[in-house]
């Protein structure tokens, strides 16, 4: 029997045998994918940390267990900004996170909602705002100009009466509202910025009497005078502190001085004229009335100028 009809007569076997093999084989290589796939799955889970340190411009500021955290963030700000047609821009680049070794049991990851709030109050945040500048320095910032129209009418109105008739009324300081990149933490509300004008530049501090304090003591040890003190503190008798009680340190002063320009109508009495006669029946030297005469009067406008409440001249 020759090799070819050895083959043919023991075609199948061998057919078989090589599909044995080769199934074999494929079974192996696949295992060989499982097993790489699932190792390497284990590899990563391990060197994969639990809980990231956030940074935000070099300070901590909280963990989190997912950095998809920081995206989703910084896309739920430019909504929120949109949304109030405002262009906010961020600096992602003062925005990192770093592995740590801590457990995810043993922190409070921060929430979409906390991340924002603490990135908005830091100085990476900036959008076109309004400026509301006193004497070349800008002491209060709003998100439009309306808004800062507005906070200048207000001030102007705080020193206004009721009754007054204002015909003219402007600031004696050079006041300019312009627009600028504003950092987002230093935009206020409106009412806020009505009461940063009227306050001044210093921030109130108080002072909590002691035991043995005088008020000529307490006024040497802050850098002020007793004259100083009663004038942050009306009603207050320099005589009579008691222990606890608390004192401003200094009066405040307003940004900004309010000059306004009113009419004011007032009533003037007008001296009568007494018309008299002589009359033979009377002796020598002595008159009569003959027409009596009656108080008139008429009304006169004024203008007044005052410079906040207090009265400076009148024309």
């Amino acid at each position: 029997m020759n090799i070819k009809q050895f083959l043919n007569e023991h075609k199948f076997l061998i057919n078989n045998k090589i599909t044995q093999l080769n199934k074999r084989t494929k079974i192996s290589i696949l295992s060989g994918i499982i097993l790489c796939t699932i190792l390497s799955t284990i590899l990563i889970t391990l060197s994969t940390p639990d809980v990231y340190q956030v940074l935000i411009a070099g300070k901590k500021s909280g963990y989190i267990t997912d950095k998809s955290v920081i995206n989703d963030t910084l896309k739920q700000i430019k909504k929120d900004y949109k949304n109030k047609n405002a262009q906010i821009s961020v600096n992602t680049d003062k925005i990192s996170c770093e592995p740590t070794d801590l457990d995810k049991k043993a922190v409070t990851p921060l929430t979409v909602k906390k991340l924002e709030k603490k990135i908005l109050a830091s100085d990476i945040c900036t959008l076109k705002g309004w400026a509301i500048n006193i004497s070349g320095k800008t002491v209060a910032a709003v998100t439009s100009k309306k808004e800062a129209q507005t906070v200048l009418a207000n001030v102007k109105n705080h020193f206004l009466t009721k009754d007054s008739n204002v015909i003219a009324s402007n600031f004696k300081e050079k006041v300019m509202i312009t627009q600028a990149a504003i950092h987002v933490s230093d935009l206020v509300k409106p009412d806020k910025a009505v009461l940063v004008l009227l306050s001044g530049e210093k921030k109130p501090e108080s002072y909590t009497v002691k035991d043995g304090d005088t008020i000529w003591g307490i006024a040497s040890e802050n850098g002020t005078t007793v004259d100083e003190l009663e004038k942050a503190n009306p009603g207050f008798d320099p005589n009579q502190i008691k222990i606890g009680q608390q004192l401003n340190l200094y009066a405040l002063k307003p940004y900004v001085t309010v000059q306004t320009r009113e009419l004011v109508s007032s009533t003037e009495k007008i001296d009568f004229n007494t018309v008299y006669e002589e009359s033979g029946s009377l002796y020598k030297g002595e008159i009569k009335i003959k027409t009596a005469g009656v108080y008139g009067s008429k009304m006169s406008l004024q203008k007044l100028q005052k410079k906040m409440e207090r009265l400076l001249q009148q024309k």
